[in-house]
């Protein structure tokens, strides 16, 4: 008996290594993403100890009603061209529309401060508009074009949304923004791009690995009628292209170090909602997080101070921000509400850690504006939460791989047995 228990042990080893060699599925397939971030001074060992604390944090704060309700413009005409489509899902299941805020669910504060502002008539319209040069994307005149979504009710993930309209978009994103640097006069290091493009790269393909991230957790699974994680097109799209995830770790670098940066302005910012208890509540957590954020080993994840240092791209700032804040725009053009959204939310995101990070005028941190504050801290929470998707991801092809090689021995064990 005990030499049928020893074949049978030796049986199921042997198995299990044939299928881990032989399995085209096999996880090792997949890199994982490791060491310095290419273009940051940090590097992912080192933030790993505290990202699930700040990650946690962050979870947390963003569920307080300072951080869950966003405003947006979702009915601007594309500036770009004509757009028509259907979404691929229908309401009921969790498409492309939205569930805009009521007016009582609007912060009472916040609706008598809207009521107070008309822009239009405004006679200092004509300094805000100046005070636009400061803004990193497109800002909307008319507060009255303007609805709050609650992110909460209204989350992240698949709509249907895809094809050649979804294609069109990111294409304009990556393509029509092209910069006009002579590279002749400046030395971009054996390298296709400069510091300052890359770094504009890196964030735009930061941001749209979190948004793919985020669709393939939440992915409508038309069988079952529900939402669920997408293992095998989160691999198609990561598998070859593992610089994606390099740059979603970039962009959350980045943001990081912009809220670091701002820490003074956080830390005594007014989160004022008209409940004491939410308000303090926020006020506690924010604290916690800059005081994680804050760690010593990675301080200055990311070196702004090097960007537009060479003499020959001077006037490259500008053109920078120009370019910026297009993709603002471009985000009109997306025919999905709930797409559009978090697009114009992470955009924001982006652009308001741009504005703290690369603004001479000091007093452009000192007075961020509600809604920056809002998709700064949601945009860091969802490149977290993307990280944390990639190991949820990288753990569930694990554990289906496990299963496989498990029936493939007992199969086998079987048929030899019968044999």
């Amino acid at each position: 008996m005990k030499y049928v228990v020893g074949f049978l042990a030796f049986l199921l080893w042997f198995s299990l290594s044939v299928f881990l060699v032989l399995d085209p599925l096999y996880l090792f397939t997949t890199p994982q993403i490791s060491g310095i971030i290419d273009d940051c001074c940090c590097d992912v060992e080192t933030v790993k100890p505290y990202f699930y604390d700040l990650d946690e944090t962050l979870d947390q704060l963003t569920t307080r009603t300072f951080f869950k309700y966003f405003k947006v413009n979702i009915d601007r005409d594309c500036p770009f061209w004509a757009e028509d489509f259907l979404c691929g899902l229908t309401q009921g299941e969790g498409g492309c529309g939205l569930c805009i805020c009521d007016e009582n669910e609007i912060p009472e504060p916040w609706r008598e401060e809207s009521q107070k502002v008309d822009r239009s008539r405004n006679k200092n319209l004509v300094e805000w508009r100046e005070n636009q040069k400061e803004f990193w994307i497109y800002q909307d005149e008319d507060e009255r074009q303007l609805v709050y979504i609650n992110l909460e009710l209204n989350p992240e993930q698949h709509t249907g949304y895809a094809g050649p309209n979804s294609t069109r978009i990111w294409s304009a994103i990556y393509n029509e923004n092209c910069f006009t640097i002579d590279r002749n006069q400046i030395f971009i290091n054996n390298q296709d791009m400069c510091f300052e493009e890359r770094v504009y790269y890196r964030l735009i393909s930061g941001m749209h690995a979190s948004i793919s991230s985020h669709i393939c957790e939440k992915y409508f699974d038309s069988s079952s009628k529900t939402f669920a994680p997408n293992v095998t097109l989160y691999f198609e799209k990561f598998t070859n292209h593992p610089s994606y995830l390099k740059n979603l770790y970039f962009e959350f670098f980045f943001l990081l170090r912009a809220t670091a940066h701002a820490s003074s302005v956080l830390s005594r910012y007014n989160y004022y909602t008209g409940n004491p208890e939410d308000d303090n509540k926020t006020k506690q957590l924010m604290s916690r997080f800059l005081e994680v954020n804050l760690l010593p080993e990675c301080s200055s994840a990311f070196n702004e101070s090097a960007m537009f240092t060479d003499q020959a791209i001077a006037g490259f700032k500008t053109e920078f921000r120009d370019k910026f804040r297009n993709i603002s725009e471009i985000m009109d053009c997306v025919q999905c509400e709930a797409c559009k959204v978090y697009g114009k939310l992470q955009i924001l995101g982006i652009g308001t850690a741009l504005k703290i990070l690369l603004s001479q005028n000091d007093s452009a941190i000192e007075e961020l504006q509600r809604n920056e504050v809002i998709a700064l801290i949601n945009t860091l929470q969802k490149a977290g939460q993307s990280i944390r998707i990639m190991e949820l991801m990288w753990k569930r092809q694990w554990d289906a791989h496990v299963r496989r090689a498990i029936i493939f021995s007992v199969v086998l064990g079987v048929v030899l047995e019968v044999v």
